[in-house]
């Protein structure tokens, strides 16, 4: 799909050249190699969603035939074979809904068009998207499928506000896995004031191989406890058995140098941090 241009400036080269300007440094810092800037200038600028041309759904083999296929079932495949190098291959992705968490119940509830798509998206049952037991399915299943970015508050130093967001029908069907060959990552476009998903190869790819994107945050931890709680929501697993109870230091803790003690410290806090990762879980 191809839009109206929002730079408009009469030299192409300038008006580029202001595009890097004023993205250079989330370009680098999602890792977007530089011989795919213009790629991605001139789609952002065009508004131009073509991932349909490359990319088709497929179905779990093991999945009868029903009218409505569940979207756990449903998974995104290539339709040829792309190289991280590939200038080309570089992919608008939309985002259906942002919101933050203390607003999340009461935009559900004045917007009824927004919860039958939720539902859509998610595979819920919606006959009547006022009602709150359909609301409340939506926000319990918004976390299989919540990324996040945050915001610097303008006028308040030091103040930052946690948008979450769920993709379009399209990024939602990306499934997740521990050695992903995409990446995808927030991208905040100046032109239109709008944040939009960017999805990239990040390995080879076959014509007709699976694209999955990374679990958030799960290369930050190595214990599979750890694993197992940030991919809780994608993976439900018993974890009934882990001690979360919380030990205050004695006072011998605070008499001795603490780089003597940091092994120790670490291990004490150990549980605390695994607790904390599961609230966390959705962050880029």
């Amino acid at each position: 799909m191809e839009g109206n241009m929002i730079y408009n400036i009469e030299n192409e080269e300038d008006m580029f050249k202001l595009f890097v300007a004023s993205h250079e440094s989330q370009l680098k810092s999602i890792g977007l190699s530089e011989n795919k800037w213009k790629t991605l200038y001139r789609k952002l600028n065009n508004s131009i969603f073509d991932a349909g041309n490359d990319f088709m759904y497929s179905q779990d083999e093991d999945v009868e035939d029903e009218e409505t296929v569940p979207r756990s079932h449903l998974h995104v495949y290539t339709k040829s074979a792309m190289e991280p190098e590939d200038q080309d291959h570089i992919y608008l992705i939309d985002h259906a809904w942002t919101y933050t968490l203390d607003n999340a119940k009461a935009v559900l509830k004045g917007n009824e068009h927004l919860v039958e798509r939720m539902c859509s998206i998610m595979n819920l049952p919606c006959k009547d998207p006022s009602e709150d037991e359909v609301i409340e399915n939506v926000l319990k299943e918004t976390w299989k499928y919540n990324n996040s970015y945050i915001l610097q508050n303008a006028n308040q130093t030091g103040s930052f506000t946690r948008c979450w967001f769920i993709m379009d029908e399209f990024g939602s069907r990306i499934h997740r896995s521990e050695d992903p060959t995409f990446a995808i990552a927030p991208f905040f476009f100046c032109g239109d004031k709008m944040m939009y998903s960017l999805l990239f190869p990040v390995i080879n790819v076959s014509e007709g191989e699976e694209v999955t994107c990374a679990y958030p945050r799960l290369k930050n931890y190595h214990s599979e406890e750890m694993k197992m709680s940030v991919k809780y929501p994608w993976e439900p697993c018993e974890l009934s058995h882990i001690d979360y109870t919380q030990s205050e230091p004695d006072l011998d803790y605070f008499m001795f140098d603490t780089s003597e003690n940091e092994s120790n410290k670490n291990q004490r806090y150990k549980m605390v941090d695994f607790l904390a990762v599961i609230v966390l879980v959705a962050e880029l």
